[in-house]
């Protein structure tokens, strides 16, 4: 199953793609869309001076580091440290402009 962030904004769009019995389970799609969204608030948080030390997953040095790894890669070591297997994936778009995958998530 492939899930696709979709950033309007910023256009930091990327894909992930989830096996398709881990994906099945309703829970585990809930626990990857929120791992997305909140993947890429982190990367945006990593551009600021000041960044923020409550963070649940991951220290404030941590999140400083993830700008240089790229958008997708916070959302990736989420989902690791969730044992949800994936990987990053380039997100398609049809020639009408639609994201080609199972499940949008927009930021």
């Amino acid at each position: 199953m492939i899930f696709g962030l979709l950033d309007d904004l910023n256009h930091c769009d990327f894909a992930l793609r989830v096996d398709a019995y881990t994906a099945d389970d309703k829970i585990c799609c809930s626990l990857v869309e929120a791992a997305m969204y909140h993947g890429l608030e982190l990367w945006y948080e990593a551009a600021h001076d000041v960044i923020r030390d409550d963070d649940p997953d991951f220290t404030k040095e941590e999140i400083a580091a993830f700008y240089d790894l790229g958008y997708a890669e916070p959302t990736s070591l989420l989902l690791d440290k969730r044992h949800i297997p994936h990987s990053i994936e380039d997100l398609e778009f049809d020639n009408n402009g639609n994201p080609v995958c199972d499940i949008v998530v927009e930021y």
